[in-house]
């Protein structure tokens, strides 16, 4: 791959990656509804920071196919091939986010 492409492509990386933190962050200290699905943000330092990448890869997806359901996090499991391998790619990444949460849990 040409050098310019592969620029490009970093770049647009990095831009998608930027808007999916801005948006989480807004997520988080708005109090959507849909982060229930996902579990408290772990306390830890560590999960929460994993906790954060699941919540991005989320939001990502709700951004990318205009998921405004205000109480489920993936809304309906609908769409196109495409848009159901990125749901699922999500679901596996609100998954890990619970699964962070419970391992955060006071025991």
């Amino acid at each position: 791959m040409p050098a310019d492409m592969t620029q490009a492509l970093r770049e647009l990386r990095e831009l998608i990656e930027h808007r999916a933190t801005a948006l989480a962050a807004a997520a988080v200290s708005g109090g959507q509804a849909w982060l229930r699905d996902l579990g408290a943000a772990p306390t830890r330092v560590a999960n929460r920071a994993s906790w954060e990448r699941e919540l991005a890869t989320v939001i990502a997806y709700r951004d990318r196919y205009g998921i405004t359901d205000p109480s489920a996090a993936l809304g309906p499991a609908t769409g196109t091939q495409l848009q159901r391998a990125d749901r699922q790619r999500a679901d596996a990444a609100l998954r890990r986010a619970q699964r962070l949460t419970a391992a955060s849990a006071p025991r």
